[in-house]
């Protein structure tokens, strides 16, 4: 196992330390993980529970009625374990291409059945005299749960391959069922670990309890590195091994099997030369030197220790994995049904099945989000076409303003294009590629695969490692057989002068090469919208959305195949939508919590204002909106540019609690007039010629009631402020508190008044003025609030405005 992870009964976390050891004691294995996790996201769990129930009871029939004849392995009595592999991805280096998914399912069935390259070299003899091998196969499914032909990769586009939270929250995003299949899910990187670790990964133990949830996640730098062992490790969890130290309780745990002595805790830097490594309670052993003289088995795929000296499974973690797969021989194993005959066909994984050919699915995006640019403004395209390999024969982008060219090409960034649009308008894009495909089919007799050529059948000879005794070596054919003594380091299994064979047995595979050349061709309407470099509407604007949306603002939708959890239904997501009820823009939350969907992600884009000539020019809206739970996570943001779009910048964030301010309301929220609350929001940078607001939506990790925005205003600060200003309620926030370094406070609807903010401490006593005068934003923050206060203690904040309101708020200071 390359460096750190962690264990727990429901999912195992994967983490590397940093270069200090001392950092590495953070294995969290406990058996009441699953209810910590529902309680900490309790949202997600709600989402899925529906799923789960669906997932139990088909699971429990199938498992009911699994007839013990119908279950197969090859000709060599190898179990076959259909895999599905989720990329996660957000077009970065984690869509790692087919050839990197196959190499490491390679590299999985190399070591999960003793065919390291390294055993033989690190492995001391002891220990190899215990290799267990479970004989599996993991292939890549040929068809997915809907009998459709598939490669057994999935890619989906999301911004939660970039540290989820929750780390089940990518499952949600693409999910075959967990019976049939061996789920891995490839993402970019996990949130760090609050010790300093980093997550590489983490699987989930059979008998979890949570179907929905099944399965491996892993960091793409692990996945696409064949030395790591770091897949092999989540397999074996959800094969049913613990670490050797973490079955048990404390210090020198167990795993509960005999031939992998207690530990005292994760390896982390041992090697081979560490041997024997903790033997006896004076050497941090956790058993005597007199019954162990061979310490801990360090080399465990089941450790932490560094990936090259990481060679084996022990017969004993092998008898807990066939269990997993076969069964007591009263209660069907809970993967038992994954390597049946029926299963095996209705995933297409049997020896010499093809694979659908030119499947790829190409797709563009511009380089920085910047779908709205000026004319003369450089626009920098790109592709996935990394996804396709090294055989593309030709490339083209048409850009929809009559450029065709075939782009540029990086190594890292695939076929790419620098463009520049003359003229204002509403772009089509399209990219098309040639490419050369080679789908390789296998099989353990030629007869099985379906060849045209039959005398292009290529058969591949490898040296398989054997180890038994003589006779048994002798019975296989084995070549290059050497004798291997245990002298009195064998003690603890009994294995004192005894002496085990190992060989070399051919193993050979037939292997058919399809090529196949395929066109992949992806267009998308209104891709681009270019603008004037300088805006010509200067007067003030008013949208109050009687009767929809206006033609000035545009509903864009994000470039992800989809941001929200929703296992049962992807095809929806949170997204700006006219409600004629009253007149105005909503986010339908309570609808879609309904459906089991969270999350989301949805923008409103107004056209370009110039608002050169004003003296302060400022945007206004009424918004409202209600929770529908306590623990609120959705944000409304509000961002301009004045670079037509490409660049957008923040003008303000409504916080969770701010944007729940109708309360918790458990039925459809519709707000009431007292409801809604006005908004002004005023910056410098406004005051320019080419001016566009965006108004967006981010719906977070939990379940909300519904939002809506209203009467968008744009024009001159004073008369904005000016409007009903009698009936805006007022607040004055501190946020984060008990203070930080980052703590902030925040007055809303104090825009045009003069106002003075004060410190005042326990006694009641002014300590510190922070601002006196007149505020010109409806939404005014001070930030660095820390730093303001010289000594710990209660303080209170107060706003005093020149409408002889006051308003305190408590603080503290630890």
């Amino acid at each position: 196992m390359t460096k750190f992870l962690t264990t727990i009964i429901l999912s195992i976390f994967l983490t590397v330390p940093f270069q200090s050891f001392a950092q590495n004691k953070v294995c969290g294995s406990y058996k009441g993980y699953i209810q910590d996790d529902i309680h900490q996201y309790p949202e997600f769990y709600k989402s899925i529970s529906q799923k789960n129930q669906n997932l139990k009871q088909e699971f429990e029939r199938i498992q009911n009625n699994l007839d013990i004849n119908s279950l197969r392995s090859t000709s060599d009595n190898k179990k076959i374990i259909p895999v599905v592999v989720h990329i996660i991805h957000d077009d970065g280096p984690e869509n790692v291409s087919d050839e990197v998914v196959q190499d490491a399912i390679d590299a999985l069935n190399r070591n999960i059945n003793g065919q390291s390259n390294l055993f033989e070299s690190r492995t001391p003899d002891v220990f190899a005299a215990l290799r267990g091998v479970p004989n599996v196969e993991f292939r890549l499914a040929r068809t997915d749960p809907e009998g459709q032909l598939t490669n057994g990769i999935v890619r989906v586009k999301s911004p939660l391959s970039n540290e989820p939270s929750p780390r089940n929250a990518v499952k949600a995003l693409s999910y075959w069922n967990s019976y049939q299949y061996f789920n891995i899910w490839v993402i970019k990187k996990f949130l760090p670990e609050s010790n300093g670790n980093t997550l590489l990964g983490f699987a989930q133990f059979p008998f979890s309890g949570s179907m929905a949830t099944d399965g491996v996640v892993l960091v793409y730098s692990e996945f696409n590195d064949p030395s790591s062992s770091t897949l092999t490790h989540e397999a074996g969890h959800w094969l049913g091994l613990c670490h050797p130290w973490d079955c048990g309780a404390g210090t020198c745990g167990d795993d509960n099997i005999f031939d992998t002595p207690p530990s005292r805790e994760a390896n982390y830097g041992v090697s081979f030369n560490n041997f024997p490594y903790h033997v006896g309670l004076q050497n941090q052993g956790c058993i005597a030197d007199s019954m162990n003289w061979a310490g801990e088995m360090f080399m465990n795929y089941m450790d932490y220790t560094p990936d090259q000296f990481t060679t084996m499974f022990s017969k004993g973690q092998v008898e807990v994995i066939n269990e997993t797969l076969e069964g007591d021989g009263i209660v069907p194993g809970f993967r038992q049904y994954m390597w049946s005959e029926v299963n095996i066909d209705e995933t297409g994984t049997s020896d010499g099945f093809l694979p659908p050919t030119c499947t790829k699915q190409l797709n563009i995006f511009e380089n920085n989000d910047a779908y709205q640019v000026c004319i003369g403004e450089e626009t920098w395209f790109r592709s996935n076409s990394r996804i396709f390999g090294n055989n593309i024969s030709s490339v083209e982008w048409d850009f929809g303003d009559g450029t065709i060219t075939s782009g540029s090409y990086n190594g890292q960034l695939g076929h790419y294009e620098l463009h520049t649009y003359a003229n204002e308008g509403t772009y089509d894009v399209k990219f098309k590629i040639t490419y050369d495909e080679v789908i390789k089919v296998r099989a353990s007799d030629p007869s099985l695969i379906p060849a045209t050529d039959p005398s292009l059948i290529q058969s591949i000879t490898t040296d398989k490692i054997v180890q038994g005794t003589q006779d048994e070596l002798n019975n296989m054919s084995a070549s290059n057989i050497s004798s291997h003594y245990i002298d009195s380091l064998g003690k603890y299994w009994g294995l004192v002068d005894t002496t085990f064979y190992r060989g070399k047995v051919q193993e050979t595979i037939y292997e058919y090469d399809y090529t196949n050349t395929c066109v992949a061709e992806i267009v998308k309407p209104a891709f681009v919208t270019v603008n004037p470099a300088s805006s010509q509407n200067t007067s003030p604007e008013t949208y109050e959305f009687f009767a929809g949306l206006d033609p000035d603002w545009t509903v864009t939708e994000n470039n992800y195949d989809n941001s929200v959890w929703s296992i049962s239904d992807l095809s929806q997501q949170a997204r700006w939508e006219w409600y004629s009820g009253n007149g105005s823009m909503k986010i339908n939350n309570f609808e879609l919590s309904e459906k089991g969907i969270i999350g989301g992600y949805s923008e409103i884009i107004s056209k370009s204002f110039n608002l050169s000539s004003y003296t302060t020019p400022a945007i206004k809206f009424s918004w409202s909106g209600a929770a529908l739970n306590t623990f609120p996570t959705n944000e409304l943001r509000v961002h301009y540019s004045t670079n037509c779009g490409e660049n957008w910048l923040s003008l303000a964030t409504l916080d969770p609690v701010t944007t729940s301010r109708a309360g918790y309301i458990a039925t459809n929220f519709v707000p009431n007039p007292n409801d809604w609350l006005d908004t002004v929001l005023t910056k410098n940078a406004l005051k320019n010629n080419n001016v566009k607001f965006k108004i967006s939506y981010d719906g977070g990790t939990t379940t909300h009631n519904n939002i809506y925005i209203d009467d968008i205003k744009i024009g001159e600060a004073s008369s904005l402020l000016n409007e009903n200003n009698t009936s805006i309620s007022q607040k004055v926030s501190v946020f984060p508190n008990p203070l930080d370094e980052s703590s902030s406070i925040l007055l809303e609807n104090f825009g045009g008044q003069e106002t003075s903010i004060d410190i005042i401490n326990i006694l009641g006593e002014k300590v510190y003025n922070i601002y006196a005068g007149v505020i010109q934003s409806d939404y005014f923050e001070i930030s660095n609030l820390r730093a303001r206060i010289k000594k710990d203690g209660i303080y209170f904040i107060r706003a005093t405005s020149s409408l002889n309101k006051s308003f305190t708020k408590k603080i503290i200071l630890n």
